[in-house]
């Protein structure tokens, strides 16, 4: 199971040749003591494409929460001996390698290598409370019983004709009562979005509408059309459902992973938090 962490784009290998060591020394945090180089996010501000554009800054922001969000994890990774692992220490040195290929000048190093070790802890934090965090089956259940509230329930099939007056609704009614086709008719409405398709709305629950719509919509069988004009903030409609069905929601089997993986990712970014608001941050 993988719980992925935000994404921060970096250059290949974190080549940090641009930056000048003093600009190495300079901290926009620190956690517990441990400093986040602004180095570090200037080189993530160009990587990323936002330098000199007016959401650099709003991103700034975003990589400092991030950082430091990683580094309360990663601390707790090595609190925790995770550190130790034999996964871990072999995908360290691979980074080592790496850098060393890369020949990149000894100032740079520990900023490239700690972006590494810190998302390398933050991840294997993650993963080792993934695996261990038990859900429990009433947790899962009540979760299942939500989905099917939420996504259950029934769809609608609905064309409909938008005009902007009360009488412009009931001429369509009445042409209707007359015999003409209700897909002729739409070519007389103002939603853009359905009248070259007869005013064909497609398959929705009613509850996306506005609540005078769907309440007629709710009333109507298959093949029947409203006989009043019902108004809503975008105009006045005429309603046909051209088709009723239940929509099925999978099994709980269907959604248990999915269920799984939301209630350990609610309970970790809890946990994050309690990290957060017992580490020292400046």
């Amino acid at each position: 199971m993988k719980f992925p962490m935000k994404k921060l784009v970096m250059s290949a290998a974190l080549l940090l040749s641009t930056l000048s060591a003093n600009a190495a020394t300079e901290m926009v945090a620190t956690v517990n003591g441990k400093g986040i180089p602004k180095a570090l996010v200037d080189q993530l501000v160009i990587d990323n494409g936002v330098q000199g554009k007016p959401e650099e800054a709003g991103f700034r922001d975003s990589v400092k929460t991030e950082l430091v969000r990683r580094e309360v994890m990663a601390q707790r990774a090595v609190a925790l001996k995770l550190d130790k692992t034999p996964a871990y220490q072999a995908e360290l040195a691979n980074i080592k390698q790496q850098l060393a290929q890369a020949k990149v000048p000894k100032d740079q190093i520990d900023i490239a290598l700690g972006f590494n070790t810190q998302a390398m802890l933050a991840e294997t934090f993650i993963q080792d409370f993934g695996s261990k965090y038990k859900v429990a089956e009433p947790a899962i259940q009540a979760r299942y019983k939500e989905i099917v509230a939420k996504r259950g329930g029934t769809e609608y099939h609905i064309r409909h004709i938008q005009v902007a007056g009360e009488a412009e609704a009931r001429a369509i009614i009445g042409k209707l009562a007359g015999g003409t086709r209700f897909e002729s008719l739409a070519s007389e409405s103002q939603d853009l979005g359905s009248k070259d398709q007869g005013g064909d709305l497609g398959w929705s629950k009613a509850e996306g509408f506005p609540p005078s719509f769907a309440a007629a919509v709710r009333e109507l069988k298959p093949g029947q059309s409203t006989r009043e004009p019902i108004k809503t903030e975008a105009g006045y409609h005429v309603i046909r459902v051209e088709g009723v069905r239940p929509v099925v929601v999978g099994s709980l089997e269907a959604y248990r992973k999915e269920i799984r993986d939301e209630i350990i990712q609610a309970a970790l970014d809890k946990e994050v938090a309690a990290l957060l608001q017992k580490a020292k941050i400046q």
